[in-house]
This record gives C-alpha cells, sequence and structure tokens, in this order.
C-alpha cells in the first residue's frame, strides 16, 4: 500500500472519513472535527474554522484540516485549480464541517454531503469549491434557532464546568458564547435542508429515552448518502432522488431533488423502518433493489420512541426488492 496523504489529524470521535472519486478524477476525502468541544475532548480547540499557513504546510502540520472536505490528486498531490484561503492553496477544498459521513456526486457533476449536527441541525449540503458550512459557528442555518457556540476552550475554571447538553442554549457560567448571527465568516453557505431545526424553547432531555437522550434528540445521525439514478427496473417517482441512511432513527430518509440536484422539493421522507442502525446504502443496476449495510452494536430509537440496543439484524447486508404493483 501507498500512503497518499499521511500524518491527518486523528482522534476517538468524529472522524467521518468518506472517500470518494469525482468526475475530475480526484479524490474528495471528508474530515470531521474529530469530536472537539465536547464529551472527551470538550475543552479542546476546535479546527474546523482553522486554515492551514504555507509553514504549516511545508512542516506537514495538517492540525486544521479538521472539519474539512479535502481535494486531492490520484497521487496525493495538492491540485492546482483548488481553492485558495488566505493567499494558501492546500488540500483544503471546504472547511466548516462537523462530521460530514455522506458524500456522492450526482449524474450532472453536484457533489452532495450529508453532515451530523449537534442536537439539532443535520445537514444536506452542497458542496461548492471554497465554501464555508459554518461549524462550530452555525449549526445549519444562521437563524439563532436551537443552537449557539459555546467555546468550551476560552472557558475559564474549565475543572468546574460540565457540558449541560443544550446545544448551547444553557451552558454553564465561564463558557463564552456567540449566536449564530453573530458570526462573520465569509463564503457562508447553507443547507439544502436540515434534520432537523428547532426553536430555543425544545426539551433535549425526553424521559422517553431515559439516560440516552441524544437517541432523542431531532437529529438523526446521518451515516451515507447515495444519489439514486435509477435503471431499466427503476423505482417510479424516484428520480432524482437522494438516499441518507439515519444511524439513531432505523430508517433510511428519501429526499426529492430538484433536476439539477441544487434544490430539495419535499420533507425528507422516513422509509424501511427497523431496529437497525443503517451505515450505507447502494442501489443495484436495474434500479429496482437496495442494499443496505447495518452497524453490529448501538442504540436506535423504537417506533414508541423509547430506546434499544436490541438490534434486528446487527452487522448484516439488508437486500429490499421493489415489486411493482
Amino acid at each position: 500500500p501507498v500512503d497518499l496523504l499521511a500524518g491527518l489529524p486523528s482522534s476517538k470521535d468524529h472522524q467521518a472519513g468518506r472517500l470518494v472519486i469525482g468526475p475530475d478524477h480526484k479524490i474528495y476525502y471528508t474530515l470531521g472535527d474529530q469530536g472537539h468541544n465536547q464529551l472527551t475532548y470538550l475543552f479542546e480547540p476546535n479546527y474546523a474554522q482553522s486554515l492551514p499557513t504555507q509553514q504549516e504546510l511545508k512542516n506537514k502540520d495538517f492540525h486544521a484540516y479538521s472539519g474539512k472536505v479535502l481535494r486531492l490528486n490520484l497521487d496525493g498531490s495538492i491540485p492546482r485549480d483548488n481553492p485558495s484561503f488566505n493567499g494558501v492553496t492546500s488540500h483544503v477544498y471546504t472547511l466548516g464541517h462537523r462530521n460530514p459521513q455522506g458524500l456522492a456526486f450526482a449524474p450532472n457533476g453536484k457533489l452532495l454531503q450529508a453532515e451530523q449536527g449537534p442536537n439539532s441541525d443535520d445537514e444536506i449540503n452542497l458542496v461548492v469549491k471554497g465554501g464555508n458550512y459554518g461549524w462550530p459557528n452555525v449549526a445549519g442555518y444562521k437563524d439563532d434557532s436551537g443552537y449557539a457556540y459555546a467555546n468550551y476552550s476560552a472557558a475559564t475554571n474549565k475543572s468546574q464546568i460540565k457540558d449541560l447538553g443544550q446545544n448551547g442554549i444553557k451552558v454553564a457560567a465561564g463558557v463564552p458564547v456567540t449566536k449564530e448571527s453573530e458570526w462573520t465568516g465569509k463564503n457562508f453557505i447553507a443547507p439544502l435542508k436540515t434534520l432537523f431545526t428547532v426553536q430555543d424553547t425544545y426539551n433535549y432531555n425526553d424521559p422517553m429515552c431515559g439516560d440516552m437522550t441524544y437517541i432523542c434528540w431531532p437529529t438523526v445521525a446521518p451515516s451515507s448518502a447515495y444519489v439514486y439514478t435509477g435503471g431499466k427496473k427503476a423505482i417510479p417517482g424516484w428520480e432524482n432522488t437522494l438516499l441518507v441512511p439515519s444511524l439513531k432513527r432505523g430508517v433510511i430518509f428519501r429526499i426529492k431533488m430538484d433536476q439539477t440536484y441544487s434544490t430539495t422539493y419535499d420533507d425528507a421522507i422516513p422509509m424501511f423502518k427497523s431496529n437497525n442502525r443503517y451505515r450505507d446504502v447502494i442501489a443495484n443496476p436495474e434500479g429496482n433493489t437496495l442494499y443496505v449495510l447495518t452497524d453490529p452494536e448501538g442504540n436506535v430509537q423504537k417506533d414508541d420512541g423509547s430506546v434499544t440496543n436490541q438490534l434486528e439484524n446487527p452487522g448484516a447486508l439488508i437486500k429490499f426488492t421493489y415489486k411493482a404493483k
């Protein structure tokens, strides 16, 4: 094996790690924010808005690659037509990402992305060269709705502070907080759709989930993205469809898009409900069968709203076949 790019950031959380080769014969690779500013890494600075300097590139210091979509030549080098940020051209193609686990090209070359948000605002994004998707200053839309950026790395009295798990709306004393509207970053690109946006008054402590409150949050934990292009036995009405599996809900969301793959038409429709954590999905060439990978373990929300770790098909490949009436 050959290392195309070594020394990238790594941790035990928010790796992202989705890799696709584009129609331009370039490698596109998502790198998450490493879970900084939450849980185990609560007081670690989040680098999703940081950009590499020329000296850092020379030293192969890639810490600023966290929270980015990277674009590489097939040999791992930096494409000459990559965007320039602050006069520096690197592997960075877009910035401001949290945990982008889904990445898929549409037939017209548009690049779509599914990204895991915090308590709210998972995102469906159109990836645009040089775009800034806002994280950690913005989750979803720049609307001051249900999220504010609590910067724990700049907190005072760190030994006495805990994350209250309220999406930055309620925080412990000593933690700096900024509203989404206060952020002045350049080239912000809003998502095509969020899963899902809520108000500041939303209760993140649903008793149905007990100690597993994160399962009941509005986010669905999108684990990948797949552009359904049909075939000789295509499913009627599924043209221009983006499929997004959910780890938390045990469904695959079907998102209808316009012919240019630049706009979503309707709500995300949940399908194929089961007590499984859906990890990935692909269709057969004929278009009438979906193959879905599941996680071997973990938690999922049941139909009644409660949580279970008793998965129906752990670590399996499930086949769903459409039969015309």
